[in-house]
């Protein structure tokens, strides 16, 4: 078959918030590298299409043509989700934020950030009764996502920590976004297969180098180990088709 790819959400991230004119780590918000603070996210959708006439050229150039929207539903269902995170212990800090305030902030994408503000998107149902999606304001007082600010102690001057006693600091997140558990499953299910047919393999290998006459019977048991694998994996997604909107 044709490669594709999607519909499916490709996550953007960058250098740290900070908005100052010399950002020493601007080279993540050029790929140089993995980002460390989310930005934006695509919904992209590809597919390949054969063509019976092909000119070949040197120059190299790209063609955009009008494209009918991705539907949002068709990726995934959105759901509701909360994020809880407890701050037990801030050791080892660097000592050149000693003399700053230190704060924690718990974020899903960009619900939580309190530097950026945060836009829901969410479905409404038109007059035609097709299905469009706007951008709400989300009121960010029904969670907590930044610790109170505080700055850190030190006993030798060399190591800083934040003064977290009897009272840790608590944080919690609440948002809706595209619930995808189920490709997780899928991909627990597979991973898991996968690690036990290598582990049976390996074990075979090792009996083979021993010149052991277990090593027949211990292949002859990793394959038959993975047909069961193999066919209680579809059984259950047959059980628990994705169809489009479901994950």
């Amino acid at each position: 078959f044709l490669p594709t790819f999607g519909p499916s959400f490709i996550h953007l991230y960058g250098s740290t918030r900070d908005y100052t004119l010399l950002d020493q780590h601007s080279n993540l918000n050029t790929g140089l590298g993995e980002g460390v603070s989310y930005r934006a996210r695509l919904l992209l959708a590809i597919r390949t299409e054969i063509t019976d006439n092909v000119e070949m050229t040197t120059e190299k150039n790209v063609e955009l043509e009008p494209a009918y929207p991705i539907s949002e539903s068709s990726y995934s269902r959105n759901e509701e989700f909360f994020l809880f995170g407890s701050i037990i212990e801030a050791s080892m800090l660097d000592k050149k934020v000693s003399d700053k305030t230190v704060f924690f902030e718990l974020s899903m994408g960009n619900a939580g950030n309190s530097l950026d503000g945060h836009n829901e998107s969410f479905s409404t149902a038109t007059e035609d009764g097709e299905d469009g999606c706007v951008l709400e304001t989300v009121d960010t007082t029904s969670f907590s996502s930044v610790t109170n600010a505080c700055k850190p102690i030190s006993h030798d001057k060399s190591h800083y920590y934040l003064p977290y006693w009897d009272y840790k600091p608590c944080m919690d997140v609440r948002c809706t976004l595209p619930d995808l558990r189920r490709r997780m499953y899928n991909s627990n299910m597979l991973s898991k297969m996968s690690e036990k047919l290598e582990e049976g393999l390996m074990k075979t290998k090792k009996l083979i180098e021993d010149e052991d006459v277990k090593a027949e019977v211990r292949l002859r048991t990793t394959l038959e180990d993975l047909a069961s694998a193999c066919a209680r994996y579809l059984s259950i997604t047959k059980a628990n088709a994705a169809g489009p909107g479901r994950g």
